[in-house]
């Protein structure tokens, strides 16, 4: 009965946690797309023409509009507006960091809203460069952020639950980053590359989860999330080795994403598991995973527009 009662509220914080993920992810676009509109001069002649600008217009989708600043109007156009939430994501990053390296309540305080952020610069981005080009890409691309957010939040309490939970929810966010990237480097694949590659990635998962020393419970929901994670990996090399030249650039930017999502993975399996236990393990995880989370970000931008 106990157990039935454990689980039924780990479903409702999952859903809670997910409800107020979405909630957050409206904010953020809310925030992205109207918030300079009140800072917007009611009337502004340009020089040189003779047309005033209506009050309130932001004219997101065309031309220059105005911010209204303490020095002054300044104009922007839709293609920077990606620098504000952009700020304040570096802004949150520095803070988690300096909070793992104090070892304060800092970092998780500010842990939830970095994947937000992100999710916010990355919609901006895509918005003022046009990512109609492939509205399958951005869906992908925001559910696998949006799960991220949500596993940040699941791995910030101690226990069995919000772990596997926590695990669950990366699952799911890199089964969508899988889809954005083997869309593209998985066509043209042959039995015997799936063959090698699926024996190459079970011994390296083998081999973590022997040197870790995972056991017990854990053993097979971290072996299938390790496999996951392998794929992955193995969705950017293949386009590394697949793509033209001069696609390269972004499907390199990926590959390191991955692989610095797999070591930040390794190294909080390792913290878990007492294997890591230096100073610094917890600024090492976060320092990769931000690296990890921006690079994705990133390639998968640059996969959206077809750069």
């Amino acid at each position: 009965m106990m157990v039935v009662m454990l689980m039924l509220v780990m479903v409702g914080m999952l859903m809670s946690v997910l409800l107020a993920m979405a909630l957050v992810r409206v904010v953020v676009m809310v925030f992205v797309y109207h918030s300079c509109r009140l800072f917007l001069a009611a009337k502004v002649r340009r020089p040189g023409r003779n047309r005033v600008a209506k009050r309130g217009h932001f004219g997101f989708f065309s031309g220059n509009s105005y911010l209204a600043t303490p020095n002054g109007l300044i104009p922007m156009r839709k293609e920077t507006l990606w620098y504000i939430p952009c700020a304040f994501f570096c802004v949150a990053a520095v803070l988690n960091l300096i909070g793992c390296i104090l070892g304060t309540r800092l970092a998780p305080l500010v842990k939830p809203a970095l994947l937000p952020l992100l999710t916010g610069t990355t919609l901006a981005y895509l918005l003022g460069h046009g990512h109609q080009k492939d509205n399958m890409g951005i869906a992908l691309l925001m559910a696998a952020q949006l799960f991220g957010c949500v596993g940040d939040i699941l791995l910030i309490p101690e226990g069995f639950f919000f772990f596997v939970g926590g695990v669950a929810a990366f699952l799911i966010g890199h089964l969508f980053y899988m889809g954005l990237l083997g869309g593209q480097s998985w066509k043209g694949l042959m039995a015997w590359h799936w063959a090698i590659a699926s024996i190459i990635m079970a011994a390296i998962v083998y081999g973590l989860v022997t040197v870790i020393g995972i056991s017990g419970e854990l053993f097979w929901p971290m072996t299938v999330y390790g496999f996951a994670l392998m794929l992955l990996v193995f969705s950017a090399f293949a386009g590394v080795i697949r793509m033209p030249r001069g696609r390269l650039t972004t499907w390199w930017i990926l590959l390191a994403g991955t692989v610095l999502f797999a070591f930040s993975d390794s190294c909080i399996a390792m913290d878990t598991f007492g294997v890591m236990t230096f100073p610094l393990r917890h600024f090492l995880v976060m320092v990769t995973y931000l690296a990890a989370q921006s690079l994705l970000a990133v390639g998968g931008i640059r996969l959206i527009l077809g750069k």
